[in-house]
């Protein structure tokens, strides 16, 4: 089974509110990479599957972020399904994502 992998650090920074409305839009290259965002911020993380299977639900491993959605885009390709999940940093801290797929082995992203 593969999961994508995501690791992130949320810090409380007093940031304009343009700054905290800002998307942090991740992708399946973003695997296994460790990123930083602001508490409040909105992340989305877009993954496309080629072949069989899907991504499944969302495994957060703390509070500091929180799953809010998952959606499936309009227009698909062929190839497979494009998943769209959404999260949003609720508090200072580090939390890693794992989004388990169907029908693949193991890979990770981490934020930090």
């Amino acid at each position: 089974m593969q999961h994508w992998r995501f690791l992130k650090r949320f810090e409380a920074q007093s940031k304009p509110e343009s700054t905290q409305e800002q998307i942090l839009f991740l992708t399946n290259a973003n695997d296994g990479q460790r990123l930083a965002t602001v508490v409040g911020q909105q992340i989305e993380i877009t993954l496309a599957t080629i072949g069989p299977g899907s991504y499944g639900d969302p495994i957060v491993s703390s509070a500091a972020v929180r799953f809010r959605n998952v959606a499936w885009p309009k227009s698909q390709t062929p190839g497979g399904p494009t998943q769209i999940y959404i999260f949003q940093g609720t508090a200072e801290g580090e939390t890693e994502i794992r989004i388990p797929h169907s029908d693949r082995v193991a890979c990770r992203i981490e934020h930090a």
